[in-house]
């Protein structure tokens, strides 16, 4: 992956966190943890 512009900062991931639904990030992220651990 290019990254032009550098690593964005701190800031930048700061602002995105931001703007996600914690509610539609918590519930995928469950899910997919889930489906991780499903073979082990």
């Amino acid at each position: 992956m290019e990254l032009p512009n550098g690593i964005p900062s701190h800031d930048t991931f700061n602002r995105v966190f931001q703007h996600l639904d914690k509610d539609a990030f918590s519930s995928s992220l469950y899910r997919w943890s889930k489906e991780l651990l499903e073979p082990v």
